[in-house]
Order: structure tokens, then C-alpha cells, then sequence
């Protein structure tokens, strides 16, 4: 269904608002009883146009946050940047509506679950950057007969309005129950009372992630401990080191450094999306 070489146009079914600032869209597939059949976990790039000027294209990856299972269709939450100067792949979807196409290219393959020789899972992510842990957990909860592994979820926000796939994670909370645990990291709530969701009971810190946090709620380091982490350039510096451009291609993993490296976790125990 995709290509790595060529560009594939899928057409815009539906577009909704996932937060005020983030649209979560739903793409149609050929057929009805048709598989997105992306691995898990790996992304696309989409193709898009500078809404000021036609001719400049733009290239960005994306992470679906449906499930393998789903037929027909293939979502995507996208979080969209309306006050950036500089040409914008948002900006641009943010443009479209129903029926519209998207170009998509891929995959483009990041971790390979079900990575078995880990079995004390932690996930750490900001924003959009929870979207390939969504797709992880899908994964997991597709199999949970088989893969009955916990995992720890950090999710980071600036606002509690900022929070996204929350319907994601309540359905995946659902049939894992108690093997996932997620805590919610608010940096600068706009409620003195924050309401915390029905079904996740833990208290939602405030601030930014640290060293004691991460010290408190991560799976100790060993050889079975597997961190995945997305963010932005600066939360992946702070928190496990950035990852390393490479010329003519996706930048490589890099070295660990910034919280993680001073708890003692290596390279092998981390994987930046």
C-alpha cells in the first residue's frame, strides 16, 4: 500500500479537533477491508505545500495512532503550529478539509516491537511526541494474552489542556488495566484544582520532569529495561541526550547523556523515536 520510493495520495475522511491546538485526522484506505499494515513501531512522511507559496514542499514524519487491527481507514493526531513565520507542514494540513489528500511515503521503521528481551517497559513524552507511544500500546493491548508486560508512561504537558489521546489511552487502559500506569507532568497549570481523569487515579505532578522524578517512577537499570522517549530537541537533551544528525539520512541514536546517563541507564536501555 505504501512505497518508499513513491509518494501514495490517501483522501481525507474525517477531520476533527483533538485539543484547541491539534486535529486528529482520519484518512481512507482503497478498500473498506483494506490494513494500513504499518510495523510497529515506524512512521511515514507526508508531503505538503507552503500555503504562501505552492511551489516549496515540505517533507515531515507522522505516527498513526490507530491500531493494526483497524480496516479501512488509518489516524493521525497532528498537533498544529499557526504562529510559526517560517513555511509550516501544519499549517498546511490545517488547510485541507474533508476529502482533500494527504501524500504519504514509508514506512520508515523505528523499534521493532515486540522487543522480548525487555520486560521492564517506561515510556517518556511531550505533546505530539505521544503518539508513537499510542502506537506501542495498541500493539501491546492487541496482544495482551501474549504480552503481559506493565508499563510506565510519563506523559508531559505545559498546560492540562495540552494533554492529547486521551480517548486512546483510556481504551488502552481498558483492556490493560493495571499493567499500565501513566502520570500525568503538567509544567504551568491554568486551574488551581486540576481534574484528573475517571479512570487514571494517579496525582498529576507539577513542573517539569527531573531527575528525582524519573528516579522515582522508572523500572531500575538493567538489561531488561527498555525507555522510550520522544520529545523535543530540548526535553531529549535534558532528559537522555539528543540524537545525532547523519548526512543523507535520519539522525542516529547518539549517546546517552542528561538525566538518564547520571541514574546509570546506557545506550542499549534507551531508544529516542
Amino acid at each position: 500500500m505504501l512505497s518508499q520510493q513513491n509518494w501514495t495520495k490517501f483522501p481525507i475522511h474525517t477531520i476533527n479537533k483533538e485539543s484547541h491546538d491539534t486535529l486528529r485526522i482520519r484518512l481512507r484506505l482503497p478498500n473498506n477491508s483494506d490494513y494500513f499494515g504499518l510495523p510497529v513501531a515506524s512512521c511515514v512522511t507526508f508531503r505538503g505545500y507552503d500555503v504562501n507559496n505552492p511551489q516549496n514542499e515540505l517533507i515531515r514524519p507522522y505516527t498513526p495512532v490507530s491500531d493494526s487491527a483497524l480496516q479501512g481507514f488509518v489516524e493521525f493526531v497532528i498537533k498544529v503550529y499557526a504562529d510559526k513565520k517560517e513555511p509550516s507542514m501544519t499549517q498546511y494540513i490545517a488547510s485541507l478539509t474533508e476529502n482533500d489528500g494527504i501524500e504519504m511515503m514509508g514506512p520508515w521503521n523505528k523499534i521493532e516491537y515486540p522487543f522480548e528481551e525487555k520486560t521492564n517497559l517506561a515510556m517518556i513524552c511531550g505533546g505530539s511526541g505521544i503518539t508513537p507511544m499510542i502506537q506501542v500500546l495498541k500493539e501491546m493491548a492487541l496482544h495482551k494474552d501474549m504480552d503481559t508486560r506493565g508499563v510506565t508512561l510519563i506523559n508531559a504537558n505545559k498546560t492540562e489542556n495540552d494533554r492529547l489521546c486521551m480517548s486512546d489511552l483510556l481504551s488502552i487502559k481498558t483492556i490493560m488495566q493495571d499493567r499500565l500506569h501513566v502520570w500525568d507532568v503538567i509544567e504551568q497549570p491554568i486551574s488551581n484544582q486540576i481534574s484528573m481523569s475517571s479512570w487514571n487515579p494517579n496525582v498529576i505532578k507539577i513542573g517539569r520532569i527531573d531527575k528525582q522524578l524519573l528516579k522515582e517512577y522508572l523500572p531500575e537499570p538493567s538489561d531488561e529495561t527498555l525507555i522510550m522517549i520522544c520529545g523535543t530537541d530540548g526535553m531529549l537533551e535534558a532528559l537522555c541526550g539528543g540524537k545525532e544528525p547523519q548526512e543523507g539520512g535520519p539522525p542516529a541514536q547518539g549517546k546517552i547523556g542528561g538525566f538518564l546517563k547520571e541514574l546509570n541507564y546506557t545506550e542499549d536501555m534507551v531508544f529516542k523515536f
